[in-house]
């Protein structure tokens, strides 16, 4: 259970840590009006937020079961 507990925790860390990325990068248009930005950063954060919710639900329930 304590294993179960530590990827949670990586999970909810490493999707906050893609958005915060996106939001510090931000993006830029160059001189030739070509936009860059780090678009993957997205997707991937709302992957790990997604099973870090899925991952954070089960454990809660396995808890409550585990305590009746």
């Amino acid at each position: 259970m304590r294993m179960h507990r530590s990827v949670c925790a990586m999970l909810w860390l490493s999707a906050m840590l893609c958005f915060g990325l996106k939001a510090m990068i931000g993006a830029q248009v160059d001189a030739d009006g070509f936009l860059h930005e780090l678009f993957f950063l997205l997707p991937l954060g709302y992957g790990l937020l997604a099973l870090a919710v899925i991952t954070t639900v089960i454990l809660i329930i396995q808890r409550c079961r585990h305590q009746n």
